[in-house]
């Protein structure tokens, strides 16, 4: 019997092996970076696929409270068709009415809570395990700071896991979200990158 390969992985690591990549680059000087730049850029965003088109927010205050010297606000807004998304604000206290300051959206990681400890909530010891194992409550930070924070939960983490209250989906299986996701996003022509950034720009 002849040898052959049945193992998925190694298919692909010797197709990775084969392929030359359409925008490989090749040159040395900045010039050659803008001109790659120039023409490689349209592909890659096509392939994010298609973002979704804006909603009304139709926003709903849900809770508002002051910690460590910041005004804090927790929302609830329509980010996407069929989908919304908790959405929290930190100020710095004493804001004049009007007064404005700059906005940073801040970004969560893969971790299972979400904008929570980014945004300062050290409720619990698992959340300040969380901010202590990395500096993490980088919004919280800034907002003392002077900035304005602001966050939402990207797919599938926080409030938007589907395997955690009030969704109790199981069909993940103990598996990462993100994977699933990804999977039904490209089956209808986008990627959850697509929908998170339309998802983050709308809030």
């Amino acid at each position: 019997m002849t040898a052959r390969n049945l193992s998925p992985m190694t298919m692909f690591e010797r197709l990775a092996a084969e392929h030359r990549p359409v925008f490989a680059f090749k040159g040395r000087t900045a010039r050659d970076v803008a001109a790659w730049k120039k023409k490689a850029l349209p592909a890659v965003r096509a392939t994010r696929g298609d973002r979704p088109a804006a909603v009304r927010p139709r926003p709903e205050l849900v809770a508002e409270w002051e910690h460590d010297g910041l005004s804090k606000q927790r929302w609830l807004i329509d980010v996407g068709r069929h989908i919304s998304a908790g959405f929290l604000v930190n100020r710095p206290k004493g804001l004049a009415r009007g007064e404005r300051r700059p906005a940073l959206l801040c970004w969560h990681g893969h971790g299972q809570f979400g904008k929570e400890p980014v945004m300062g909530n050290n409720s619990s010891p698992e959340l300040r395990a969380s901010i202590e194992s990395c500096n993490y409550n980088y919004g919280h930070q800034m907002a003392k700071a002077g900035f304005v924070t602001f966050a939402i939960d990207w797919m599938g983490k926080g409030d938007r896991d589907d395997s955690k209250k009030p969704h109790n989906r199981s069909h993940a299986g103990g598996r990462d979200w993100c994977d699933l996701l990804y999977l039904h996003a490209t089956m209808l022509g986008t990627t959850p990158l697509a929908l998170n950034v339309g998802q983050g720009m709308a809030a």
